[in-house]
């Protein structure tokens, strides 16, 4: 079956060559994903594009920081992909306990519950930021 769009990193494949998205919700995920880890300024030709959750690391983690990040989220996401509805976005820093152990050492953790509208369908994205 031929893929929709690349699957990120790139990496050989022995049916496609190289690995492919299969799935109209996995090719939205990995573009919703670099939305979210691009930062803005970095991609050619669109200054504005991307949340860039690193930039966030280093900031103190309270509440108007969540703010931020949510803010920033649902106003990228309305921009550049605007058939995803943003559900909830939970962020948590080092230290708050979580529901689930993690294994690595992870200081910003950002928790994304969206919609894809068209598709009706819901999912999750959680991106670990160190």
């Amino acid at each position: 079956m031929p893929g929709i769009s690349p699957k990120l990193p790139l990496h050989r494949d022995s049916v496609d060559g190289y690995g492919t998205n299969k799935t109209l919700k996995d090719s939205i995920k990995q573009n919703f994903k670099c939305l979210m880890l691009t930062i803005p300024g970095e991609r050619m030709m669109e200054p504005d594009f991307g949340v860039g959750l690193r930039r966030f690391l280093f900031e103190p983690a309270d509440a108007s920081l969540k703010n931020k990040i949510t803010k920033e989220v649902i106003a990228q996401t309305k921009k550049y992909l605007p058939f995803i509805k943003i559900i909830n976005v939970i962020i948590r820093a080092a230290g708050e306990s979580e529901s689930q152990s993690s294994t690595s050492a992870v200081n910003l953790r950002v928790t994304i519950v969206y919609d894809i509208i068209p598709l009706h369908l819901k999912d999750t994205l959680q991106i670990g930021i160190n």
